[in-house]
């Protein structure tokens, strides 16, 4: 009969001499069934591990007397963390929805056309903590370690233009240019502000763009749309006084029924004398009278494509 550490022959009773070996168990977020620290020498030893909720069991590593044996019964599972994206205005190159947790997790986001991620919302988290400065930069993300879920919140935002506006409200409505340059008035026509030459070459055609019919296309009138040119720097002041609708040899005046812009090409041949370092013109509108809000979300550019 064979109980525990005692042997019993022939009604005598023989304790055996059985060393205790100490059992020692570390991990993270498991528990164990069997608690007790030691075990007999020749004793079977079991126990049951079972990982906390929202957890799995990813590695078990069993050593005895120092050396690793293979005594483990079960299922090495690896541990995915979830992948949430909310994209407005822009996309990922990532689609995956899960990650092996310990892995690396790369994506790029890219802002759909006429949006920017610059000035729009960004935020990466990766187990509820914001890694956004850590792990994002220029729509790249890059986290080398995932250790939590991550959740990926991006809002692109409208592009600005890439021209430059220069519009100002006119300095007369109702009015117009003459030689006399004492501004008559005039139903329907405006006299625009005054536009600084400074840094464009008028050596070269000046294409002037605009969304709104600033320069009488195809509304011929009988005052004259004038188009003027100065040179504050001389004594003469004037280097351009020419009629916008009916000088070909000095404009070429456009519209583009599918972009719905407005263009007046100024030639080189349009000054006289010195260069202009200021311009203006006075023009008719479609609408008579005239009123301000008829130039409300005017665009003007110089040499600029208005897109």
């Amino acid at each position: 009969e064979i109980n525990s550490d005692k042997l019993l022959i022939n009604s005598e009773t023989i304790i055996l001499s059985l060393d205790s070996f100490t059992v020692t168990k570390s991990g993270s977020n498991i528990t164990y069934d069997n608690n007790i620290s030691s075990v007999n020498e020749y004793q079977e030893y079991s126990v049951n591990i079972a990982p906390n909720s929202g957890y799995v069991i990813s590695d078990v590593g069993i050593t005895m007397n120092g050396k690793t044996i293979h005594a483990f019964t079960g299922e090495n599972v690896n541990l995915y963390r979830r992948i949430t994206n909310t994209l407005s205005h822009c996309t990922t190159n990532n689609h995956n929805y899960n990650c092996i947790d310990g892995q690396g997790y790369g994506a790029i986001i890219t802002a759909d056309a006429g949006y920017t991620l610059d000035n729009g919302t960004i935020l990466i988290s990766m187990g509820g903590v914001d890694m956004t400065s850590k792990y994002y930069s220029n729509g790249r993300i890059i986290i080398p370690n995932v250790t939590g879920d991550i959740v990926i919140n991006v809002t692109a935002v409208k592009q600005g233009p890439s021209y430059t506006n220069i519009w100002q409200d006119p300095y007369k409505i109702n009015s117009r240019l003459n030689t006399a340059e004492n501004d008559p008035s005039a139903n329907g026509m405006y006299i625009s502000a005054w536009y600084s030459m400074a840094g464009v070459d008028t050596s070269q055609n000046i294409v002037f763009r605009s969304n709104i019919n600033l320069w009488n296309h195809k509304n011929l009138n009988t005052l004259g749309d004038y188009f003027r040119g100065y040179n504050t720097m001389t004594a003469g002041d004037e280097v351009a006084m020419q009629n916008i609708v009916i000088h070909s040899q000095y404009f070429i005046n456009e519209y583009d029924e599918t972009s719905g812009i407005y263009s007046l090409t100024v030639k080189p041949s349009c000054w006289t004398g010195d260069k202009p370092n200021y311009i203006r013109w006075c023009a008719m509108t479609p609408q008579s009278p005239l009123t301000d809000s008829y130039f409300d979300g005017c665009v003007l550019t110089i040499n600029e494509e208005i897109n």
